[in-house]
């Protein structure tokens, strides 16, 4: 069972779906939570996850969570939750970047971008 926020059950009695993730979904974590500048408890305040829970899933110790908590995570991080969960670049997360680069930049982003979507 998980410790903090991730092993609360549902209203309705049953147990919180557990995801696991890949072995990069600590490291893609504590990224996305450095791109803001932000400690684990800064994230913590923001997503309403405990901080243990964050520094257990940015060591990657045990790449497991509830739905909930992956949702939680990425709406409070900004990002997409297929980039979150498995480095996969949505089609949200291109338009936002082109839209971030603007036309001048279009090519550039295009070249870059292309390749990492799958």
């Amino acid at each position: 069972m998980l410790t903090g926020y991730s092993d609360t059950p549902t209203p309705d009695g049953d147990e919180p779906a557990l995801v696991e993730m890949d072995a990069n979904f600590g490291p893609r974590l504590r990224t996305a939570r450095n791109w803001h500048g932000w400690t684990a408890d800064d994230l913590a305040l923001r997503s309403g996850v405990v901080p243990a829970e964050i520094a257990r899933l940015e060591a990657a110790t045990s790449p497991i969570a509830s739905g909930d908590v992956l949702v939680d995570l990425a709406d409070a991080l900004g990002v997409s939750l297929e980039w979150l969960m498995v480095g996969r670049l949505s089609a949200r997360d291109v338009s936002d970047l082109y839209a971030a680069l603007g036309d001048e930049h279009a090519a550039i982003a295009a070249a870059i971008l292309n390749p990492m979507r799958h």
